[in-house]
């Protein structure tokens, strides 16, 4: 529809009476549809003269058009039309494993005893991804927690203490699963067996364990149908020398036995000489689809830890001021050693039920070793007489769970 309008710039007469014509004029005469013309006349009335008779007020005309283009829509010239068949598909169960997607975003998480969006907790979550964790080259939990964001880390010479908010995080899930204590050898973990690593901050109560700092899960890599090998080969400063074996598939034509293997080796020297870490690593699972709907899953991980020479940290004066030592300063003995040893074995079968449900039963055991030989200074100096200063003798230490 088009619209013209003209108004005159100059004051006309009040009470100036308006006649309107209108015609319409055919467009063609292949085309019906008309143009609809609407034209004003004013007749003027002064006080003097009386009312004066109607003419074309030229300074104050005000045409309007009305124009029906061509191939306008008529429901009664129109034939029915129908549009073709669109289907629409989403998983109603968002899917947790993330690892052939190459994103930093999760698209379901299991905080809780299902899996779930992040949009449905209502708390705050962070999901460090497997192409994440490949890109930045976190190794270890300690790597995914320094970029987490709201964690607070806490380094001792024995172990490493994460908080959120305040609180320690001392409830870890695996899958989704029960909650088991942060002492089970679960931060000293490879993260080459995890597919992503989430961080729910705050109490945790809504999910089962009440935790107030929060709770980490750690979602295993899944045997993959489509067969693949990955090497992995890196090398830095200080001796860091790595090495991955990342391989799955099928094992059997119908593609209802699937495996995974990954296999790590790890060697590194610390600053602090002679301190060194030396690591292994291994983890397996088999996945069979038991029907349609029944998945059942067998897995099991075994790492060894041994770190020699190991220095807990460079004593400082009684007020807190620096002593002055080199980085590179080890005050623990050559003979000093730590070893952890961690065995775990889990089964899981997952049952898809009607209407979006799903059954889950899952096992899992895990056995943690912990030695500790050395002796180091712990104590701090006073800065006028230098006086204090002790040795320690932990080599009795041994934690079992």
């Amino acid at each position: 529809m088009f619209c013209f309008f003209a108004a005159s710039p100059y004051t006309v007469f009040p009470f100036q009476p308006q006649r309107h014509w209108y015609f319409g004029i055919p467009l063609s005469e292949e085309n019906p549809q008309v143009c609809f013309c609407t034209l004003m006349l004013e007749r003027s009335f002064c006080p003097l003269a009386g009312a004066l008779p109607f003419r074309l007020h030229t300074t104050a005309v005000a045409v309007s058009v009305l124009c029906l283009l061509p191939g306008g829509s008529h429901a009664q010239e129109d034939a029915a039309s129908t549009l073709a068949e669109v289907t629409v598909q989403e998983k109603a169960i968002p899917n947790v494993y993330g690892e052939s997607s190459d994103s930093y975003v999760a698209a379901g998480v299991e905080v809780g005893k299902a899996a779930q969006s992040l949009r449905d907790v209502p708390q705050s979550v962070t999901v460090v991804t497997r192409q994440r964790m490949d890109d930045q080259a976190m190794r270890t939990l300690d790597d995914v927690m320094k970029y987490t964001t709201g964690i607070t880390r806490e380094e001792t010479w024995l172990d490493t203490t994460y908080m959120s908010r305040g609180m320690n995080i001392t409830n870890f899930r695996f899958d989704g699963g029960a909650a088991s204590s942060s002492r089970s050898g679960s931060r000293s973990l490879d993260m080459a067996q995890f597919d992503s690593v989430s961080v729910l901050r705050g109490a945790d109560g809504l999910f089962g364990a009440g935790e107030a700092g929060g709770v980490l899960n750690f979602t295993y890599k899944r045997p993959q149908a489509k067969r693949q090998t990955q090497v992995l080969l890196s090398g830095g400063t200080m001796s860091n020398y790595r090495a991955e074996l990342d391989t799955t598939g099928a094992l059997n034509e119908s593609g209802t036995l699937r495996g995974r293997f990954v296999a790590v080796n790890h060697d590194r020297k610390e600053m602090a000489a002679p301190s060194k870490l030396k690591r292994q690593m291994l983890y397996g699972a088999l996945e069979l689809d038991l029907t349609s709907s029944t998945v059942a899953t067998l897995g099991a991980s075994y790492q060894k830890d041994r770190n020699t020479g190991f220095n807990a940290s460079l004593p400082r004066y009684a007020d807190g001021s620096d002593i002055g030592f080199a980085r590179n300063t080890n005050f623990g003995a050559p003979w000093n050693w730590i070893n952890r040893e961690n065995t775990t074995v889990f089964a899981k079968l997952e049952q898809q039920l009607g209407n979006d449900w799903l059954l889950k039963t899952q096992l899992r055991h895990t056995r943690f070793n912990e030695g500790v030989n050395g002796a180091e200074i712990e104590s701090s100096p006073d800065p006028v007489t230098l006086q204090g200063g002790g040795l320690v003798d932990p080599s009795s230490q041994v934690t079992r769970a």
